[in-house]
């Protein structure tokens, strides 16, 4: 996943203490992805068996499992935004700004050089004290070539800095992805949602490919589970994605574009889906379907959790981009406190 370690290795100023950084924040990630691998493959062990009557209990150990993992995801996501910005900082920046000053330096003494030299004795004019610092030199060069040989090496150091940053960038959001993953395991009602998630990671490439099952025609058979449905006050369907991919079919594919869709505010959770055919719902149905989107996210057990919404057509997603990951620019809050009686009331609705 961190695809970068030879990079630190081969351009930063300091390549054992980078590498020795990016190799901690690469076995982390491989170690979360080896938990929700055995965890997955778990649920499709338990569903072969045909353990049906198992499915409650399972649902008990997800949510004790992602109790269990979410901290210390939390935890290694922290030391890893730490370890990069002092990796950034320390061990890029302050080597970067050194060859620059060490090429400065050298060319304000090419009257007092000469080739041969292994160690120009200089005044540090960027330093307030002026000390005499000793900068290294190759005896076969000239004192031109010197210079030229540490503005070289700050170009290159300013390059690999420019690349670490993009990919600094680039693996948080892996690790967000993976957080959202956990998230979404503790919305699994059975088997099939299950192994959808797993197909999900095999198809984005964390997990190992597994041969998918072959219909009659000899077509690989994708089984699909469906969205949570529920019924507001107000009659109106409420829809709910249980993980990553039905996130992306329900808003990208399923919804009316004049439907409403919501979201705990930068939070992991479930896309909600409000079906209004264009029509203003009332509001305590896009209260209600407000409170479905806090329930199904991280901020289940938190109070006044901000909820967005906005139309369908204003939601977005980037090309190249995971799934269930969305941008949306236009769009109101709304602020409610999740409540299970209600959640269960809206659910027992749509059964009757």
């Amino acid at each position: 996943i961190f695809g970068f370690t030879s990079l630190a290795k081969l351009n930063l100023g300091r390549p054992e203490e980078a590498a020795g950084y990016l190799e901690r924040v690469e076995s982390a990630s491989r170690q979360l992805l080896d938990m929700i691998d055995k965890l997955l493959e778990m649920s499709a062990l338990s569903g072969s068996a045909g353990v049906e009557e198992a499915e409650c209990d399972l649902k008990e150990v997800l949510g004790e499992v992602h109790a269990f993992l979410q901290p210390r995801t939390q935890e290694k996501s922290i030391a890893f935004t730490l370890d990069c910005a002092r990796l950034r900082h320390s061990a890029v920046y302050a080597d970067r700004e050194k060859l620059r000053r060490y090429g400065d330096i050298i060319t304000t003494n090419f009257y007092a050089m000469s080739r041969g030299q292994s160690v120009l004795r200089a005044q540090d004019y960027y330093d307030p004290a002026c000390p005499e610092v000793d900068i290294p030199l190759d005896p076969l060069l000239t004192p031109q070539q010197n210079a030229a040989r540490y503005y070289k090496d700050y170009k290159k150091a300013q390059k690999a800095e420019e690349m670490l940053t993009l990919q600094i960038e680039k693996n948080r959001g892996e690790l967000d992805y993976l957080d959202s993953v956990l998230q979404m395991i503790t919305l699994s009602e059975g088997d099939r949602d299950l192994q959808e998630i797993r197909q999900e990671l095999m198809d984005n490439g964390y997990l190992k490919q597994h041969r998918r099952k072959m219909t009659a025609k000899g077509k690989q058979k994708i089984v699909h589970a469906k969205p949570l449905e529920f019924r507001s006050s107000g009659g109106l369907t409420i829809l709910v994605g249980k993980n990553n991919s039905q996130n992306d079919r329900l808003t990208h594919r399923e919804a009316d574009k004049r439907d409403l869709w919501l979201h705990a505010q930068k939070l992991h959770g479930s896309h909600v889906i409000l079906k209004t055919g264009g029509l203003p719902p009332d509001e305590r149905s896009l209260t209600e379907a407000a409170m479905l989107a806090a329930w199904f996210s991280q901020g289940r057990d938190s109070g006044q959790v901000p909820v967005d919404y906005t139309p369908v057509k204003a939601v977005k997603k980037p090309a190249g981009a995971k799934p269930g990951y969305v941008i949306y620019h236009t769009y109101q809050t709304l602020y409610v406190t999740p409540d299970e009686e209600t959640v269960r009331t809206l659910r027992g609705r749509k059964k009757n």
